[in-house]
């Protein structure tokens, strides 16, 4: 990749009754100082009203009939995106203004990358103890990590397009964890996976 590719970057975003966060979540993607990208919100079947708060952003909306999980909602998201980037993030992570800007010199920098993971910050808003308690682990985790990673985090991670397809996507057989298992296989298949501990998101 070279320094003055624009890159295009698809955020995919898994929404199961999110009525509470998915607003802010897209509230602060959309106000990004990086414009090249789009949104693909893949509904786990929700609900609730998360759909309708979506409505008023651009977005591309992929429906599923039942719920399938995280895993089958992202790969199903991946597989409706056309970014070169395909950027994870969960539907009640708020990002700061530039962090997609960051991701994409990320990669430029570091071409020898093939995924990267960014840092939860110690709070988080809108505020809910499961979030608090989330984003204040995986922060602990994220700063007391090497840069050189052997997992990956679906919650706020990225990836080069060729690469996640390559390696096919999450395992749509786990429930949870399936992030981790994902970066497992990258990491055994020679993939350099990078934790960039600066761009930090709650």
């Amino acid at each position: 990749m070279s320094d003055k590719t624009i890159l295009f970057v698809s955020i995919i975003i898994p929404v199961y009754n999110a009525e509470k966060t998915v607003g802010d979540c897209l509230k602060s993607i959309f106000t990004s100082e990086y414009k090249n990208f789009e949104v693909v919100l893949v509904d786990d079947n929700s609900t609730d009203d998360s759909l309708s708060i979506a409505t008023p952003y651009h977005c591309k909306v992929v429906r599923m009939k039942e719920n399938v999980g995280p895993a089958g909602a992202r790969n199903r998201g991946a597989e409706a995106s056309r970014g070169e980037i395909l950027f994870f993030l969960d539907s009640d992570i708020i990002i700061e203004r530039n962090a997609i800007e960051q991701i994409v010199k990320s990669f430029q920098s570091k071409p020898n990358i093939s995924a990267l993971f960014c840092s939860y910050q110690k709070n988080t808003v809108p505020s809910n103890f499961y979030s608090e308690y989330k984003n204040f682990v995986h922060h602990y985790t994220h700063q007391n990590s090497l840069e050189n990673a052997a997992t990956f985090c679906g919650g706020f991670g990225a990836i080069k397009r060729e690469t996640f397809f390559k390696f096919g996507g999450f395992d749509e057989n786990y429930r949870s964890l399936e992030d981790m298992e994902f970066g497992y296989r990258l990491y055994k298949g020679g993939c350099k996976t990078y934790l960039n501990k600066q761009i930090q998101a709650g």
